[in-house]
């Protein structure tokens, strides 16, 4: 073959180098440029028509070469890499390529097929090989040399590979895909062009000079006689200069060609511009482009002389068409940010049609989310680095706001200055919303630790370096100007000496095998020399290869608040108020401890209990002062009196309970007891009156020969104090196991109560429990009643004590059991809500009933339409609950089916906190005793309100049993209480009368007005309360009840608290409470007017005057009552 002089400006390169190729390093670059232009040659020899052996030549030469290039390369890349994945597997696809040399050398293709096959795997390969693989290595290889490790040179590698290289990779690759498998018959049909062209005449050259910018040939078009061709006629000649040397039009693009073509016919269309596809004989499609002129037109304006161009743009194409069907949007603007082209995915994800966007600038996608400022930077960026990558919120057309990650690449002109800009995306909206909504949830965490005064630590085992925030700083009184990096030491020097050892042990246990949370609560010690009790949560997040950990985080919580809360409780749990003694709870408890001592050192002891006689008309007589006063000298007198004593208690307004140890015999017990009796005797001077009272004493010893539990040595305490009562009082009885007519008159009744259950004498009343605010019922405690035969209607009070400790009660638990799931399925069917609760009280025993789970599952699969979350199960004798460890899990185990758990009688002394915090009750009900006296009672305002923040502390519910009036309600829900029972919403009813009643019902307006009050406000409640105690004790000074008024010189509520602490806060003028301080000092000044007139003898006018001085305490308790709830 004879080569013409252009043949080596023309050669065709199925791989042209370009500088994007490099790599940065100098020997692998010149060896990839050594085996493209292998490749390249290897096309081009086949394309002139060279022997196969010569093609075997150059193949094996080019097999040999990439041997060298390989080893090269694994030797510079293991310098540095090394043991890694990614060397391993780049040696693993440098054998690949020889195999594949080797499969496709062995085939039996035809030579031409086997070589399309050869060169589609070279380019391939080779394109990957240098663009992406090569250039990975080389990367990572530069970044280790800058001081990086291997894991952070590849990350490094990696983003650099992300992006425009990502999209050039990806784009040059689909490109060679879709070509290679024409790219032999594009190189030969060149050649045979450029042959052809050579034999060209001189005037076909002056039409190439003219048109030298077309990459195909041109055509020249005139008419050959004279006869005028008709335009159908004119068009078919015209169609000659559309076909391709070896092709044909494809006929599905015939009559788009012929319709453009005889436009030509028309005076006023001198020019075609067409596109259309020709097919090879090898079936292969060609893309052509066919412009023509018309430059000679006859006197008729009939075209007489064209020329043109038909020019080959498959290539062209063929990239358009990568660029529509490319997964990532792309669209291309002009150097005047016009856009002029799209793709389909581009459509697809901003809604916009291509019509729609052509020519507007990009900002129409524009979504309001971002500044100016933000596009003024992306500007800069662009203009200064040539691209530009972010994320950005755009706008569909109907207002849907989503995200794109954006790719921006700068294109300059000959000139330097910017001619197009390509932009490539894809949608990142669902991650953008998932990084919002992560965001959003450190943000409510940040809030959550604000809210529980939490601070966060870092603890690093390696180094013993601990770190802890601001907050924790802030709470051991450290500077907020430290870094907050310090020793482990530190911390554990903090740490309580008592409590050291147990938070140790527990956290080298936790960090040596768990990655669990891990939970302790311990006291530390502040700058200031101040204890504060810290609840710690830590977890192991992170381990060595050895599984040895390496670093605990957690956070630090200052429960010192809630700490206080439980110490105030648990006084109030275990003690008297009045007395300070212990009250039954802990006498329990103590009384337990005695009893297993005294079995192991074989000595007698005995439970005195003691009631003082007639105490009631004492109190009567001389009023409720005088009688606590004179429960608090008897109790400092049997102290003072009994010098054995281990152990004294008040269980009861005037009853004692005591212990006594040590003796050899019963008899001993005598002369203790009757000194007892005899200093208890001698008169007492109270509040200036001189009392003389007597007592009379139940004594119980143990051991005995029978088994007795601590609560049935008490009873028999209580028996034999009862034979002494009877007895004449003032004296003691010994209880005698043997003949104790109590015992069989109880087995008599625990027999009648059997019967009763067997003859269906019982029935269940249901007592509401409401929301006293809303007005919502929520559902009703099942309260058990005796229809007994001759007695009538008999309240629990009558038998449930008789059998708590006896097997019966748990028969009769049952029975309260089926008998309210079976009304709530009667309820159900009436249409009663579903979310109705019934509570059922459930005594110690039936609780430790082996088979008390599985008959509460049963009774669920019985009454199927029965929810487990309708049914709520109140704890009684909470006291009495020795094994919590079994309780809690058999709670545990019930609510996992639903079932719900709350305490009853709250604040009694049978309420143990202990129980309340490791039982998983979700609701308190606080006893009736304390709210019928929360009017006129600070004490039990106090009390309430402490078991109130315990609750909110603990996230317990808690419901107010004993709302007897409008003003209880009142009170209660100033206090925060919504949820109550009692005989100001209803009695307890029958049930048939129930649902009646819950369509019916509703709140007090004086409750639904009602709403609770904030905490700086409480003080203003308060001393309402106060005002009312005072003036119940001014009234009994009156009566003759007490010998004192109570104080006339004012109220350290009203006087000093609320100015102080509470008015700041609450936002009361000074001038209003000026007003309120002003009608209470007239107040005071008038009851000491009255004070005088009673000490005078003044009755009559006294009871004139004490008229107007009630009206006047009511209009002040209505004024503070106004300025505590206005807004």
């Amino acid at each position: 073959m004879t080569s013409t002089p252009d043949d080596a400006n023309t050669a065709f390169e199925i791989f042209p180098w370009n500088p994007q190729l490099e790599t940065g390093i100098a020997i692998i670059d010149d060896q990839h440029r050594n085996l493209v232009a292998l490749l390249n040659k290897l096309g081009q020899q086949y394309v002139q028509g060279v022997s196969k052996q010569a093609i075997e030549q150059i193949l094996k030469e080019l097999s040999d070469y990439a041997d060298y290039h390989f080893r090269t390369e694994e030797m510079i890349w293991k310098s540095s890499l090394d043991g890694d994945d990614w060397f391993s597997g780049h040696v693993v696809s440098h054998q690949h390529f020889f195999a594949e040399i080797q499969l496709l050398r062995t085939s039996d293709l035809p030579f031409h097929l086997l070589l399309e096959e050869l060169f589609s795997f070279l380019t391939q390969w080779l394109a990957y090989h240098i663009l992406d693989s090569d250039k990975r290595m080389a990367k990572a290889v530069h970044a280790i040399a800058d001081g990086l490790s291997v894991v952070d040179a590849r990350q490094r590698a990696d983003d650099e590979m992300r992006g425009a290289t990502a999209i050039l990779i990806k784009t040059v690759l689909s490109m060679y895909e879709k070509l290679s498998s024409q790219a032999m018959q594009l190189m030969q049909e060149k050649h045979a062009r450029q042959k052809a062209e050579a034999a060209l005449d001189l005037s076909e050259q002056r039409w190439k000079f003219l048109l030298q910018g077309s990459h195909e040939g041109f055509w020249e078009w005139a008419e050959q006689d004279a006869n005028a061709l008709l335009p159908d006629q004119l068009t078919q000649s015209l169609l000659q200069q559309a076909e391709a040397e070896r092709g044909d039009i494809h006929e599905e693009d015939l009559l788009q060609l012929r319709t453009a073509l005889s436009d030509l016919w028309q005076p006023n269309h001198d020019e075609v511009k067409v596109t259309y596809r020709i097919v090879l004989p090898t079936g292969a499609l060609r893309w052509m482009e066919l412009r023509g002129k018309v430059i000679q037109r006859d006197n008729a304006a009939k075209p007489q002389r064209l020329i043109g161009t038909r020019e080959d743009i498959t290539e062209r194409e063929l990239i358009s068409q990568i660029i529509r069907l490319g997964h990532e949007a792309l669209f291309i603007s002009d150097a005047r940010n016009r856009i002029t082209a799209v793709n389909h995915a581009f459509t697809e994800l901003t809604g916009y049609t291509e019509d729609a966007v052509l020519g507007q600038p990009p900002s129409m996608l524009a979504s309001g989310l971002h500044t100016q400022e933000f596009f003024s930077r992306m500007w800069q960026v662009l203009q200064r680095n040539g691209l530009w990558e972010g994320d950005i919120w755009n706008q569909r057309p109907n207002g849907e706001r989503y995200a794109l990650h954006l790719f921006i690449q700068r294109h300059d002109g000959a000139d330097g200055s910017p001619s197009h800009y390509v932009a490539t995306g894809y949608d990142v909206t669902e991650r953008k919303r998932y990084e919002m909504e992560l965001q959003e949830q450190r943000k409510r965490l940040q809030t959550a630790l604000e809210s529980v005064r939490g601070g966060t630590w870092e603890w690093d085992l390696t180094t013993d370096v601990f770190i802890g925030d601001a907050r924790w700083r802030e709470m051991l009184g450290l500077s907020l100007d430290d870094t907050g990096l310090t020793r482990i030491q530190f911390w554990q020097n903090a740490v309580h000496p008592d409590d050291v050892s147990r938070v140790l042990t527990l956290i080298d246990e936790h960090i040596r095998s768990s990655d669990e949370l891990c939970e302790v609560e311990y006291r530390m010690q502040t700058q200031s020399d101040e204890w504060i009790w810290v609840r710690s949560l830590g977890r192991v997040m992170q381990r060595d290869e050895a599984g040895v950990a390496t670093k605990v985080v957690g956070i630090n919580i200052d429960i010192t608040q809630q700490k206080n809360h439980q110490q105030e409780l648990e006084y109030v749990e275990l003690h008297d108020v009045l007395t300070g003694l212990p009250n039954r709870n802990l006498f329990l408890q103590l009384l337990k401890t005695t009893m297993l001592t005294s079995e192991d050192d074989r000595r007698l002891m005995a439970v005195i209990y003691l009631d003082i006689d007639n105490f009631a008309e004492i109190n009567d007589q001389y009023g409720v002062e005088t009688g606590d006063r004179l429960i608090v000298a008897i109790s400092q007198r049997v102290r003072d009196s009994v010098r054995e004593h281990q152990s004294l208690a008040r269980i009861g307004g005037d009853e004692f309970v005591l212990i006594l140890t040590g003796f050899s015999q019963e008899g001993d017990i005598a002369s203790p007891v009757k000194r007892l009796l005899m200093h208890l005797a001698e008169p007492m001077l109270i509040n200036g009156y001189s009392l003389e009272c007597s007592a009379s004493i139940g004594i119980a010893f143990y051991p005995q020969a029978h088994k007795v539990d601590a609560d049935g040595l008490i009873r028999q305490a209580s028996q034999a104090l009862y034979q002494a009562k009877q007895a004449g009082k003032n004296r003691y009885a010994v209880f005698d196991p043997d003949n104790d007519s109590m015992t069989r008159r109880k087995l008599e009744k625990i027999e009648a109560i059997r019967q009763g259950l067997l003859q269906q004498q019982f029935v269940l009343y249901y007592q509401p429990k409401v929301n006293m605010h809303t007005g919502h019922v929520s559902g009703a405690e099942a309260l058990i009643r005796w229809q007994h035969p001759q007695k009538g209607l008999l309240l629990p009070g009558y038998f449930i004590p008789v059998i708590e400790q006896h097997h019966l009660s748990v028969a009769i638990g049952n029975w309260v059991l089926e008998s309210a799931f079976r009304q709530l399925d009667q309820w159900i069917e009436v249409g009663l809500p579903k979310d109705f609760v019934v509570s059922v009280n459930i005594g110690v025993v039936q609780l430790h009933d082996p088979s008390f789970k599985e008959y509460l599952v049963e009774l669920l699969k019985r009454y199927p339409r029965v929810s487990a979350n309708q049914l709520e199960l109140e704890i009684l004798e909470t006291g009495a609950i020795d094994d919590i460890s079994y309780v809690s899990g058999l709670i545990l185990e019930l609510q996992s089916y639903g079932f719900t758990c709350s305490l009853d009688d709250f604040g009694t002394g049978y309420s143990s906190l202990t129980f309340l915090k490791n039982i998983p009750a979700r609701t308190i009900k606080i006893d009736q005793s304390f709210i019928r006296t929360l009017p006129h009672d600070p004490e039990h305002f106090m009390i309430i309100n402490s078991i109130l923040g315990l609750a909110k502390s603990l996230n317990r519910q808690v419901i107010a049993e004993g709302v007897e009036n409008i003003l209880h309600g009142e009170l209660l829900l100033e206090l925060g209480f919504t949820a109550a029972q009692g005989y100001a919403i209803a009695k307890p009813m029958p049930a048939e009368v129930l649902p009646d009643w819950v369509a019916t019902w509703q709140p007090p307006q004086a409750w639904k007005s009602c709403t609770a009050l904030s905490v700086d406000r409480i003080p203003l409640l308060l001393a309402e309360i106060e005002q009312r105690s005072w003036m119940v004790a001014l009234q009994q000074y009156f009566d003759g009840q007490i010998d004192c008024p109570p104080s006339l010189d004012g109220c350290e509520v009203v006087d000093g608290i609320i100015p102080q602490m509470c008015l700041p806060q609450a936002g009361v003028s000074d001038t209003r409470w000026h007003d309120v301080q002003s009608r209470y000092r007239q107040l005071l000044d008038e009851a000491r007017s009255l004070v005088w007139l009673y000490q005078q003898g003044q009755i009559d006018r006294l009871q004139f005057r004490f008229t107007g001085f009630k009206t006047a305490d009511k209009q002040f308790i209505q004024q503070l009552r106004l300025i505590r709830r206005e807004a």
